[in-house]
């Protein structure tokens, strides 16, 4: 295992009670760009990176004293008992509003036209998105969205968080709660399966809302056509 610092910075004071190190869990890429974000806001802070929770454990060793876990487009779940070593808590970027938490929110908030999108931060708990919300940020859905652009504005809309709310995950203090609550449905990885299951006597309407909102897929599924048992993949334009 190897999990890398970025970049390297000048230790902060040793008193315990002061955050001194942000864990991002995301990929490099991004993970540079919110280093930058953040060292903005507090140029002493240590920032580290690290792909899943297994490398951080691996990084750390023990208890991750005096940091914070910021969880920024992954799909890994945390153990609860490594979410509550973090003495300054974990935060966690949703690619979705609140009223879409779980999985794949933007293929089910285009499928169902919803008429806005978004992203939410918010506190890290084992129970995968129903920690407090921390901050908020919605964007229209136009009729005739794609996805690549729900995709992209969204994860502007994270970015966007991220550097609003970086004077406060800099510092020790737990970001203030927002009065506003989840969703009462928690999207699957099983839902979106569901919906990739295609029948043959399928209507083309009902068809290409299927295509349109699920056809990148999850990483697990896409829409298929079962042909005599047989799972046909439809090939996306």
């Amino acid at each position: 295992m190897s999990a890398a610092s970025l970049p390297e910075n000048e230790p902060c004071s040793d008193c315990e009670d002061r955050l001194d190190s942000i864990v991002l869990m995301t990929c490099k890429t991004v993970a540079t760009q919110l280093a930058q974000i953040l060292l903005k806001a507090r140029h002493d802070l240590q920032i580290h990176h690290a792909n899943g929770p297994e490398e951080i454990l691996g990084m750390t060793g023990a208890e991750p004293a005096n940091a914070r876990l910021l969880s920024f487009g992954t799909t890994s779940i945390v153990p609860a008992a490594l979410l509550r070593s973090f003495r300054f808590g974990a935060y966690n970027f949703h690619p979705g509003p609140p009223s879409y938490p779980g999985w794949a929110p933007a293929s089910f908030a285009v499928y169902e036209q919803a008429a806005e999108f978004g992203a939410t931060v918010h506190e890290m708990t084992q129970q995968v998105d129903r920690g407090a919300i921390v901050g908020v940020a919605l964007f229209p859905l136009g009729d005739n969205v794609e996805m690549r652009q729900v995709f992209a504005t969204t994860v502007a809309c994270l970015i966007k968080l991220c550097t609003g709310l970086a004077p406060a995950l800099v510092q020790s203090p737990p970001l203030p709660r927002l009065d506003i609550a989840w969703g009462k449905r928690r999207t699957t990885r099983k839902m979106f399966k569901e919906y990739c299951a295609l029948s043959p006597d399928i209507g083309q309407e009902e068809l290409q809302r299927r295509i349109k909102a699920f056809g990148y897929g999850d990483g697990y599924s896409v829409p298929t056509f079962e042909a005599q048992g047989q799972p046909v993949t439809r090939t996306r334009e």
